[in-house]
């Protein structure tokens, strides 16, 4: 399987709630969470950067993005 990884100072497991680990997030959730991340770790290229993550982790086999297979 595929791993985005990252380092942080403090555990993050409060972002999400229990449906969300169960049932996935949508895609603008996803979206938002990650363009914080970019924001908060890198300082140029910014969109560069985010669209690289949304591609590399955006399943390219499944015509509709569930939110079940975006977690």
């Amino acid at each position: 399987y595929d791993l985005m990884a990252g380092v942080t100072r403090a555990e993050a497991f409060f972002s999400f709630n229990s449906g969300d680990v169960q049932y996935g997030i949508e895609a603008d959730r996803r979206s938002r969470i990650l363009k914080a991340y970019v924001r908060n770790t890198y300082t140029f290229h910014l969109n560069e950067i985010f669209a690289t993550i949304v591609n590399e982790y955006t399943d390219w086999e499944r015509p509709v993005q569930h939110p079940i297979n975006i977690r």
